[in-house]
Formats: C-alpha cells, sequence, structure tokens
C-alpha cells in the first residue's frame, strides 16, 4: 500500500517496491508500470500474444451428404444457421484453426440398461432427428428430453435389456413429452428414427428425417378415453381428450391443414 501524497505524518514516502519505475510518491513520480510491459503506454509486449488462443472453442456441425464431399458441389446444412453452399463449407473449414472431431456413428450407438440415456445417445438422437418428433414440431432446440417410446420397465422387475436404445427412443418437447406420456396418444417406432402416432380419435401422422406426413384418420376403439370411472381412480395425471371440448391438438393441427 502507497502512503497517501497529503499524509503529514510520512515525510519522506520511499519509491513504490512494486513498480519498475524509479519515482516516488511525491510529487510527479514515474509512471508504475507493470513488470513485463514496458513503454509509455503499458502496451509493449502485446505483439507476443498469440488473438486466436483468445477466441472461444466452439463446436460446428455440418451434415453433407458423402457425393457432396467428394465431388465438392451441393448443398450442406449447418446446424443453427439451415443450407449452405459447399464453396462456404470450405469458407468455414478451410484454415489452421479448425480441429476434426470423430464423426458421431449415430446407427452403432451401444444400448443401455438402465433408464437414465447416456449424453453419447442423447446426441446421436439429436443428429438423426434434430426436431422435436411431435406431429408438425419445428422446435430445433437442443433442450429436449429423450423419451422412452415404449415405457422403461427396471430389470429388477422382469424388464428386458437394452430398452434405452436408438430404437426406442426420441427428443419431445417438455409439452409434447406430457401430452405423450398423459394425454392417452400412441406412439411406435417401427424403424429407428421413424415414428407412427395416433391420436385419441385416430389421427394418424408418420414422422421421420424429413417431417411429419399425415395419413389419414382411422378410428380404434382402443384408442378412446377410458371410461370415467376409470380417470376418476387415476388421480395421477390429468385427461387432456376428455374435457367437454375435446382439446385433441392433433386434430385441430389436421383440420388447419
Amino acid at each position: 500500500v502507497h502512503p497517501s501524497v497529503n499524509d503529514a505524518d510520512d515525510p519522506a514516502p520511499g519509491p513504490c517496491p512494486a513498480c519498475a519505475g524509479a519515482g516516488t510518491v511525491s510529487g510527479d513520480p514515474s509512471p508504475f508500470v507493470k513488470p513485463g510491459f514496458a513503454g509509455p503506454a503499458g502496451l509493449a509486449g502485446l505483439d507476443q500474444v498469440d488473438p486466436g488462443r483468445l477466441l472461444p472453442a466452439a463446436t460446428l456441425y455440418i451434415h453433407l451428404s458423402e457425393d457432396a464431399l467428394r465431388s465438392g458441389v451441393g448443398v450442406a446444412r449447418m446446424e443453427g444457421v439451415g443450407p449452405i453452399t459447399i464453396g462456404q463449407v470450405k469458407e468455414f473449414l478451410g484454415h489452421c484453426h479448425v480441429h476434426p472431431v470423430r464423426v458421431v456413428d449415430v446407427a452403432g450407438q451401444a444400448p443401455v440398461d438402465g433408464y437414465e440415456v447416456p449424453a453419447r445417445i442423447t446426441e446421436a438422437l439429436y443428429l438423426r432427428n434434430p426436431a422435436c418428433l411431435a406431429p408438425y414440431a419445428t422446435n430445433l432446440s437442443r433442450r429436449k428430453d429423450a423419451d422412452h417410446v415404449v415405457p422403461h420397465l427396471s430389470p429388477g422387475t422382469g424388464g428386458p435389456p437394452g430398452q434405452t436404445a436408438m430404437g426406442n427412443l426420441g427428443l419431445l418437447t417438455r409439452f409434447a413429452h406430457r401430452v405423450k406420456t398423459h394425454g392417452r396418444c400412441s406412439l411406435r417406432e417401427p424403424t429407428p428414427g421413424v415414428y407412427l402416432w395416433r391420436s385419441p380419435h385416430g389421427y394418424r401422422f408418420r414422422v421421420d428425417h424429413h417431417g411429419t406426413h399425415y395419413l389419414g384418420k382411422n378410428p380404434d376403439p382402443r384408442h378412446h378415453a377410458a371410461p370415467a370411472q376409470e380417470r376418476a381412480q387415476d388421480r395421477s395425471s390429468v385427461d387432456m381428450w376428455a374435457s367437454p371440448l375435446e382439446l385433441d391438438l392433433t386434430e385441430l393441427i389436421a383440420r388447419a391443414g
């Protein structure tokens, strides 16, 4: 701590022990300069700093076909941006600051027995189906729930092995996840990445990497709302489809389309 210049009890203030200058506190001392930064403006030595090391690290996902990669002609898709040309891909990747990472093997993710979805499977799910898998959903955020299409059953109570797998999972927004769980919708995944929905009133949809495909209406009494006495006994969930207004979201979407 330097003594104050107005301190009358310190008649002879000495040199600053922490500075590289030779000035004292009294009068007009030499500039206090941090060690390693010589010069009147304190900017010397900045030419030795690599600006590239100051940039934050980022992971960039670019999706393109093998033909486009080999021929250099075509369109790629950048996550968070959309379609870009192969020339733009070269601009993004054709310099020394890019560190390639291993391509995620979406189809080769090993299943697990536990309920929790590993980060590697969640990442592969997003790369396979970036959008929420609910019919006509457009949410591309990574903040989604990894839902078990066939509800998980603990192996300790007879559940089969490998239930948490790419062929039994899909990413849903929280609201869509609740609709699927409590709204009496049925969902199947006949092949990994292809989802077949049926609403409580029989509307059917197929959702895959091309989007949503409306398959028409095919009423099935097995998917109608449960009797009132059954709903009264089940107090663990809210029956969205038994209200007088019959708030079937997929039915409203189908009518609007």
